[in-house]
């Protein structure tokens, strides 16, 4: 019986020391991990990092497929257990996946990686693949859907997109807009002019025939190399979203009065498919209120009729990716002339350019 004890001992002493054996092998570096590009200070003016999009860093989180290529295996795996990944920041110094995963041995071994953030849903899961992606939407004013471009032929943690941290390291992941923002402000043209006072309010405030609904299919093509692509549409052309030709109308603000020569907002900034101009229009009604003194004044309501987007010279002939456009309304209460002038910048900074890992 001693004998069989000092045996079964030594048996549970050879298996813990098998198991720490097997932790200690896992070395820190062959941890998966992810690099999201421009995690930039958010004092530098001008530049918007992934993190950039939440108030709160601790809800950044965005979603990741693995497709696992292994060493003398003619078969592609799924390399994470389920049918994507939650990858999250975990506020100093890593983004990683809500399990521990290691990056495969074998020196022909790699995995390529399609990244994406979808506010309210997911991707079309059905027909993605290492070489397609699909979403087929109804945009909402929340909306937010950004692709980053594929990871390809990845084997180890890399500092591709370093910008302020080295140890920051993983998968390289640079991510873009899939959608765009659009804003409407309004202000008068003057407040006064040789005792006379004017007081404009604007009402009903509404965005006619704007396309909502959209397919977005996007392909990839493996570079036979370690490094990122962008995606493109079917036909290797740019993203665009095919539109159906359903059309709804946003309404704006109820009432605003404009007080100042500092544009107020009629309709907040909100997400948009991205589309040409088409029959969009304009449409609101205004009060100009023209005071000779605190009591005698008059009152005039109008309406400004469907006023086409595309019906004066701009340069926004289209609301597209990752564009911000503001448009703003100027009312002159003295000469009844409405001037409408756009202005579009990025969404947020995005490099363009291939960037390869080695």
């Amino acid at each position: 019986m001693k004998i069989f004890r000092n045996i079964l001992t030594l048996s549970l002493l050879m298996g813990m020391t098998a198991c720490i054996k097997s932790e200690v092998a896992q070395v820190p570096d062959r941890t998966v991990l992810y690099r999201v590009a421009d995690l930039k200070a958010q004092t530098k003016a001008g530049e918007v990092s992934f993190l950039g999009e939440f108030a709160d860093p601790s809800d950044a989180a965005f979603s990741s497929v693995g497709f696992l290529h292994g060493q003398g295996v003619s078969d592609t795996q799924a390399f994470y257990a389920g049918s994507y990944e939650t990858i999250s920041w975990n506020g100093s110094d890593r983004w990683a996946p809500s399990h521990t995963y290691y990056w495969p041995k074998g020196a022909q071994s790699y995995v390529n990686f399609v990244s994406w953030y979808d506010k309210n849903g997911t991707p079309d899961l059905a027909t993605l693949s290492e070489t397609s992606l699909q979403w087929t939407r109804s945009i909402a004013a929340d909306e937010n859907i950004m692709v980053a471009d594929e990871a390809w032929r990845c084997h180890a943690n890399a500092a591709t997109y370093h910008i302020d941290d080295a140890s920051v390291v993983g998968v390289p992941t640079l991510f873009r807009h899939m959608l765009t923002r659009v804003a409407f402000v309004a202000k008068p043209a003057k407040l006064s002019n040789a005792g006379t006072s004017w007081t404009i309010t604007v009402k009903n405030f509404t965005l006619k025939n704007v396309r909502y609904q959209g397919t977005l299919a996007l392909i990839n093509a493996d570079p036979d190399a370690t490094g990122t692509s962008a995606w493109t549409a079917t036909d290797g052309t740019a993203p665009a979203w095919s539109a159906s030709s359903a059309t709804q109308t946003v309404s704006g603000e109820s009432a605003v009065a404009l007080t100042s020569l500092t544009p107020a907002t009629v309709l907040p900034m909100r997400s948009f498919l991205p589309q040409g101009l088409g029959t969009m229009a304009i449409n609101f009604d205004y009060t100009i209120r023209t005071s000779y003194s605190a009591d005698n004044y008059i009152e005039e309501t109008a309406s400004s009729g469907d006023i086409r987007l595309n019906s004066f010279t701009s340069s926004v002939t289209e609301w597209g990716m990752n564009r911000k456009i503001t448009y703003t309304i100027t009312i002159d209460p003295e000469a009844r002339v409405i001037e409408i002038d756009p202005t579009a910048s990025d969404w947020s900074v995005q490099p363009t350019q291939t960037i390869n890992i080695e």
